[in-house]
């Protein structure tokens, strides 16, 4: 049984659920989302509650369910961040248009296009806030973000999500 799968998702009022066959849609003042619906399970919404009830014996996808259709609500109502920093000697982030010029140590800038359901703040030239309503994409602009350059073990040098654990070793003793 699913602990997540169970629990009730609060829906605010800014929030509109509207229930198909195979789709979930989620719309509110910062945009609209589709989750897709699983085999087995269904959702009922029931004033401002929504929950997932599970039709069939066993489903592992219970509780992801659950916590996507959350993601979706808690994002077009209030919306996700994630701040990515860029630790090293001449790394730096340029703000071009609608996209980001990095240099990262290479011989060469990089520009990066943004995709256009998310936004990015540049408060210093090492820090970038991402913003989306879409957890999932806003995720995966920063997976790529990261792997331009990959963090360093001996100097921590690279791109790495604020809150990251930052793995260091010691360098050679003589």
């Amino acid at each position: 049984m699913s602990r997540i799968g169970k629990k009730l998702i609060n829906i605010p009022s800014s929030v509109k659920v509207d229930l198909k066959e195979t789709r979930i849609n989620v719309s509110g003042p910062l945009g609209s989302l589709e989750v897709e619906m699983l085999d087995g399970l269904s959702v009922e919404v029931e004033g401002n509650n929504c929950s997932v009830i599970n039709n069939s014996a066993k489903s592992s996808f219970w509780g992801t369910l659950s916590a996507n259709l959350k993601n979706a609500i808690e994002g077009v109502s209030s919306g996700f961040s994630k701040t990515i920093n860029l630790v090293g000697v001449g790394y730096k982030a340029v703000k071009t248009g609608n996209g980001i010029q990095l240099n990262l140590g290479y011989s060469h800038p990089i520009d990066f296009e943004v995709d256009s359901k998310v936004s990015f703040d540049l408060p210093s030239q090492t820090k970038i806030i991402f913003k989306s309503y879409d957890k999932t994409l806003l995720g995966e602009v920063c997976s790529k973000v990261k792997k331009m350059r990959k963090v360093e073990p001996y100097k921590g040098k690279g791109v790495h999500l604020e809150g990251d654990f930052v793995l260091r070793k010691e360098g050679k003793n003589k």
